[in-house]
């Protein structure tokens, strides 16, 4: 049986909710979740960012929209801005799970947050850049991640990332979109040897948690840093569709949580004696925004992992009514 005609005949899972079956057609790109990622490589590095902006942010995209339902406050005044490369990303999904693959690089601004809510520490994106368009469609309409495309580019050797995307210099009535250096990170000399190494996964963990004994284990940080268990990676997300009828309304609006699931760990390391650059433009606000300050930065900590993980089903936390 051809793929895509067994893509379209395939049984729907059932709901507990009465929702609409999902209309099949040829040609889709995005394919059906859970997604698997094999071949993950990510470097991260923590900058400094502001916390109250942070704070609002959390209030626009969670409280506001939820009338309180959702509240979510950051974790002390640093997020990490993490470069990845997914060798493989594809559906574990039968009929989709025939479908091929995609390889995708991304860069993604992680923001440590406490879930009021629930008494829990999360993950949220604000900002995701990729340079291929079927991860960037599949994950905004599935979760709502706010992905865009970006052209990303990594030395031979992985001592430097660049990201460029179309952006908005300076807001203006003939403004136009044009290409612009976003985010850039490089190791300040090449002959420097890497920190600590980890080769297990319960290493990685234990460096952590020893980064949040370090810090003050009763506040925020070293609690967030102290619950890291190596495993699930919950993210939540704002997943909103714009009214056709009212642009200033949603005609969907949802706070939904994915969970990224370590699969395998082949190591990881401590990035040392490198520097991150990150942009000014009106158009991409991390400064107005998240109080990432323009320019150059040396992290306040950095490291490589190399994994596997599936993205698994979404759970949505609350919803909009009618």
């Amino acid at each position: 049986m051809n793929h895509q005609f067994a893509r379209l005949v395939a049984p729907h899972r059932p709901r507990a909710a009465a929702t609409p079956a999902y209309v099949e057609r040829g040609g889709e790109l995005v394919t059906r979740q859970p997604f698997v990622a094999n071949g993950v490589s990510m470097s991260a590095f923590a900058v400094p960012a502001d916390r109250d902006l942070l704070t609002g942010m959390c209030e626009r995209m969670f409280t506001v929209p939820t009338g309180g339902a959702e509240r979510y406050s950051p974790v002390g005044g640093h997020v990490l801005i993490v470069f990845a490369t997914i060798e493989e990303m594809r559906s574990s999904e039968r009929p989709d799970s025939l479908l091929g693959m995609c390889t995708e690089r991304e860069l993604a601004v992680w923001v440590p947050l406490h879930d009021d809510t629930r008494g829990r520490f999360v993950w949220t994106i604000p900002y995701i850049f990729v340079d291929s368009p079927a991860p960037l469609l599949g994950g905004r309409e599935i979760y709502g991640f706010p992905k865009r495309l970006a052209e990303l580019t990594v030395n031979e050797d992985e001592s430097a990332f660049e990201v460029r995307t179309l952006a908005i210099d300076r807001f203006a009535s003939d403004a136009r979109l044009q290409m612009h250096q976003i985010a850039a990170a490089r190791r300040l000399d090449g002959e420097v040897a890497d920190g600590a190494s980890w080769n297990r996964l319960a290493d990685a963990h234990e460096h952590f948690r020893g980064l949040g004994a370090v810090l003050d284990a009763a506040g925020p940080a070293g609690r967030f840093l102290l619950s890291f268990d190596g495993a699930g990676v919950p993210v939540v997300l704002l997943k909103q569709f714009r009214d056709a009828r009212d642009p200033s309304r949603a005609c969907y609006q949802a706070v939904v949580e994915v969970v990224h699931e370590i699969r395998g760990f082949r190591g990881g390391r401590v990035l040392e004696d490198w520097e991150v650059c990150t942009a000014s433009l009106d158009g991409l606000p991390l400064e107005r925004e998240l109080g990432i300050i323009a320019g150059s930065h040396k992290p306040q900590a950095a490291f490589r992992i190399d994994v596997d993980f599936e993205i698994g089903l979404g759970r949505v936390l609350w919803e909009a009514g009618p």
